[in-house]
């Protein structure tokens, strides 16, 4: 038996059931931690909202940002046991509309229109690696 945790970004299962999961390795069960949001964009260019966090976080490139937040969360799993596995969908910030438009200026706000098939393809990518036994969280 795995037990699974869904990650929507780098570091919220570490952060969020750090503790259980310690403690579930300590006790021999197989913990992965699937992170979905974490994907390489395209190279060019970034929204105006992803320039301005880039900005603030004293980060210009993108590779550069998602390569060092995979190597910490990296870091945060192995601390508790657990084995990483990345997504490849991307940070809403990242994300263009079918009109290759920017889809969000914020991110506190509903889903875009564009990307209401977005819950079913996070779905399929999850149940098609999921096994028999496997317990999600």
């Amino acid at each position: 038996m795995r037990w699974i945790y869904i990650s929507p970004h780098l570091d919220d299962a570490v952060l969020s059931a750090g503790g259980l999961i310690h403690d579930q390795v300590r006790a021999g069960v197989q913990v992965e931690i699937w992170t979905i949001l974490c994907g390489f964009p395209p190279p060019g260019e970034l929204s105006p909202f992803a320039q301005v966090l880039h900005y603030q976080w004293g980060i210009a490139s993108t590779d550069e940002l998602i390569r060092s937040r995979r190597a910490e969360d990296e870091k945060a799993c192995h601390m508790v046991g657990a084995k990483p596995v990345y997504f490849d969908y991307l940070d809403c910030i990242y994300r263009r509309g079918k009109n290759d438009d920017w889809l969000y200026s914020y991110i506190f706000v509903p889903p875009h229109e564009d990307e209401a098939d977005l819950p079913a393809r996070i779905a399929e990518s999850i149940s098609s690696r999921l096994e028999p036994t496997d317990q999600l969280v």
